[in-house]
């Protein structure tokens, strides 16, 4: 009768081999640490640069699982980034027009549109307005937006009502 070869020293050979290999591609690709370059929004109104600092000072440094705050560059105090590719946010902005999708989330109002590989949430309603530029990568926007909700109803002014109106 034909004798097998020894299994147990191929099969050594065999895991390692497709143990180095799938340990270089499962490492986890480490999110980027450098500053994400974001636009300084128009305009530099002392209320919408107090608000602004506000708010950034009560951003979260997550927006998801593995989603992490990064730094800005040129940190005016009125922008933010997480992630990669980022997501960028520019405070003091222009209300959003409300021709856009509307959508509310957690009692913030945003006006919707498409970008460049991506969505613009834009706030409306609201005395200090911000963008959001969500890449496509991202799939469930909403939640990412809602994630910023606190911050925003505890730092950006609403409009008051004009006298007698």
């Amino acid at each position: 009768m034909p004798r097998r070869p020894p299994v147990g020293p191929l099969l050594v050979l065999l895991l390692m081999g497709c143990t180095s290999g799938v340990g270089q591609t499962a490492r986890p690709t480490p999110t980027p640490s450098g500053p994400v370059a974001v636009a300084e929004p128009a305009g530099s109104a002392p209320v919408a640069v107090r608000a602004c600092a506000a708010l950034l000072a009560k951003l979260p440094a997550e927006l998801a699982p593995g989603v992490r705050r990064r730094p800005v560059t040129p940190d005016t105090g009125r922008t933010a980034a997480w992630g990669a590719p980022a997501i960028t946010l520019q405070c003091g902005v222009e209300v959003g027009s409300l021709k856009d999708l509307p959508f509310g989330a957690d009692g913030v109002m945003w006006a919707i549109h498409g970008i460049d590989a991506g969505r613009r949430w834009t706030t409306t309603g609201l005395g200090v307005n911000l963008t959001l530029d969500i890449p496509e990568r991202y799939e469930a926007q909403a939640e990412l937006v809602i994630g910023l909700s606190f911050a925003i109803k505890a730092t950006l002014p609403t409009p008051q009502p004009a006298p007698g109106g």
